[in-house]
């Protein structure tokens, strides 16, 4: 009996000096000392297989929490469950091991989504069943909660939209029959999980996602709970994710004039988050929400030309991205690690750390768990970069745009794989850089590419509408019947579905139009363009979209006060934002309307012959003036050698 004896206190000794590692901050001695017993768990420390078991999840847990070691964790929890399936009263550390081995799966990729569905499978079924058997033992509701959104998760990552919305459905069935009428924060979360799904879904070109009823009824729970808690610490982090996805799904309806007060309710919430409790279900990283509701927020203000405090919000953004990224040591655009200097010369190490640090540069170094927890704020930072790009553009700034686009293309080029569904809005960007360059058959390319390379009906819409437009600046004799029969198609499916946006609406209707103008089909060209105008100024607000539509208008209809009020909009549409290009072609119109039309004063009087000719003549040298601008401008961009070779860079597009 001595050397059992012997054995059992060894394992309890390893046990105890685990517990001390991990109390003081000590990750790798806490798992050195638990490898150590489980690997002697038969012979040297001996245990019994509830207490290996236990050892062994807890060792996968410190080693998905502190190490890249996620093969190893692995096998701790697979074994942890074949030692645990003949004993009883383990039900609890069973369903642990089934949660972190499901994320372990979800974690290793798509190798193991059959895997994950599996042990989330077994771990509701366990939940339910105990939930059943002692339904006042509050753990098993909340563990039942825990698998009902995991499977939720499992499914829409699979596109599984019919699966996702049964158990998410099953699982506010729970929470409402618990809390009766009474609002609680699991009804939210549910709520809101479900209005998620329902945005997915109808991103994916689905027309069954509910998104309207989902909405409705996380509006609801909302209502009740905030009825029912009165502590505002206990419920920010819910609140922020709801007002989030209510902001997202109007962005993805195409109308940021009904979000035009969001933006300053993220900014009061962020200062809540900040201070608030922490919750059991997290939704994102902080940081990656704040990233996440300042890109909102510039989406929002940025279509109604508002370009200023949109640079504001996405350079804020950008910061909380790349500081994360820095922590984690992943370099975004890959290139060689970060060299700090010190007293005792220069050194790779991290300014914050005596030790050396290894940085992640690429595709190749990006191991699991630093994979899952960069993907977010990796997805954050090109559609940043893209917003950047937008605003750059419409503000007429070529130099940082093409700078930017090429920091986008570093992005796609280091982390191919981690960035492939944003691969199309690396293309994107290409293609409108070069428009503004005039190179319009390598933008429409690069548009069309965008489009092929699309992971939603929405975007591959907007590609092949851009892809249509750089056709018809191409001057070629049947460009405008090419442009017309890429547009067709996307204007009859959106008579057929209920979901298309407004925003791809607006401008499938802008782009036919512009195509029937080419054609010298005024009539139904006024028409298009006349209807996506009014669409535009009532819903989608966007400021470029407005001048382009009124500029167009005003150059098909015959001169008058309407056509000269139209040219004066456009033009003051766009100075407003600073898009030079809209500015001169505006002018002109104006000119060429005031040649027509006498010249009126404030109360439409008509101007004397002198004033008039004044007049004209001042719009004349305003006009020519702005002309050098664009051409002094365009000529510095054109022969300054680093812009060429970006510019020849995006038109190369991305290699692999």
């Amino acid at each position: 009996e001595a050397p059992e004896i012997a054995a059992r206190s060894i394992a309890r000794g390893l046990i105890r000096l685990a517990e001390e590692c991990e109390d003081a901050n000590d990750a790798l001695g806490a798992i050195k000392a638990l490898e150590t017993l489980i690997a002697n768990a038969k012979t040297k420390a001996k245990c019994l297989p509830q207490i290996e078991a236990r050892c062994r999840v807890k060792c996968a847990s410190l080693l998905l929490k502190h190490t890249d070691n996620a093969h190893r964790a692995k096998t701790h929890l697979e074994a942890a469950q074949v030692l645990l399936k003949p004993l009883k009263r383990c039900e609890e550390l069973r369903v642990h091991g089934l949660s972190l081995l499901g994320r372990t799966y979800k974690m290793m990729g798509n190798e193991y989504r059959r895997q994950r569905f599996g042990a989330t499978q077994r771990g509701l079924q366990m939940a339910i069943g105990m939930r059943e058997r002692a339904p006042e033992d509050a753990r098993w509701t909340m563990w039942t909660f825990h698998y009902y959104l995991e499977h939720a998760d499992a499914c829409m990552v699979e596109e599984d939209w019919t699966g996702c919305e049964t158990y998410l459905d099953a699982g506010l069935k729970v929470v409402r029959s618990i809390h009766k009428d009474t609002g609680s924060k699991m009804e939210v979360l549910f709520a809101v999980a479900q209005l998620q799904r329902a945005l997915a879904q109808r991103a994916s070109g689905s027309e069954e996602h509910h998104v309207y009823a989902a909405a409705k009824s996380a509006d609801e729970a909302m209502t009740r709970m905030l009825s029912e808690i009165k502590t505002p610490e206990d419920t920010a982090r819910l609140r922020f994710h709801y007002y989030v996805t209510r902001t997202l799904g109007k962005l993805m309806e195409g109308d940021p004039i009904a979000a035009k007060n969001d933006p300053s309710k993220f900014k009061s919430l962020m200062d809540e988050v900040r201070h608030a409790n922490k919750e059991a279900y997290k939704w994102l990283p902080d940081p990656a929400a704040f990233a996440l509701a300042n890109y909102l927020s510039a989406e929002v203000v940025r279509p109604g030309g508002e370009l200023k405090k949109a640079m504001m919000y996405l350079t804020d953004a950008k910061e909380f991205v790349d500081e994360e990224l820095r922590a984690l040591g992943v370099l975004p655009q890959g290139g060689d690690a970060p060299v700090v200097k010190t007293e005792e010369g220069e050194s790779d190490a991290d300014k914050d750390d005596d030790v050396e640090r290894l940085w992640v540069t690429c595709e190749e170094e990006m191991q699991f768990r630093v994979a899952q927890d960069a993907r977010p704020y990796l997805y954050l930072r090109v559609l940043i970069l893209e917003s950047i790009v937008s605003v750059a553009l419409t503000s007429f700034k070529y130099d940082v745009a093409l700078d930017v686009a090429c920091q986008m293309t570093d992005m796609i080029e280091t982390y191919p794989q981690t960035l492939s569904l944003l691969a199309s809005h690396v293309e994107m960007v290409a293609g409108h850089a070069m428009y503004a360059l005039g190179k319009y058959n390598e933008a429409s390319a690069r548009f069309a590419r965008s489009a092929s390379l699309a992971s939603t009906p929405s975007w591959r819409d907007i590609g092949t509408l851009c892809s249509a437009l750089a056709l018809l600046c191409c001057e070629e004799e049947d460009s405008a019947s090419r442009a017309l029969e890429l547009v067709k198609p996307v204007v009859r499916s959106h008579k057929e579905q209920k979901s298309a946006s407004v925003l791809n609406q607006v401008l499938a209707l802008f782009t036919s139009g512009c195509a029937l103008r080419e054609q010298g089909r005024f009539d139904d060209a006024r028409n298009h363009l006349g209807r996506a105008l009014k669409k535009t100024y009532d819903q989608v607000g966007n400021h470029q979209l407005m001048a382009s539509c009124l500029r167009l208008i005003c150059g098909i209809d015959t001169a008058s006060d309407e056509t000269k009020g139209m040219a004066e909009s456009a033009f003051g549409l766009s100075k407003v934002q600073e898009d030079l290009p809209t500015q001169v072609a505006a002018l002109i119109d104006l000119n060429r309307i005031y040649t027509a039309v006498p010249p009126t004063d404030a109360n439409k009087n008509p101007l004397s012959p002198e004033d008039a000719e004044k007049m004209r003549q001042s719009y004349e040298v305003y006009e020519n003036r702005k002309q050098k601008q664009y051409d002094d401008y365009m000529t510095s961009i054109l022969e300054n050698e680093t812009c060429v070779e970006r510019a020849t860079r995006l038109e190369r597009g991305v290699q692999p």
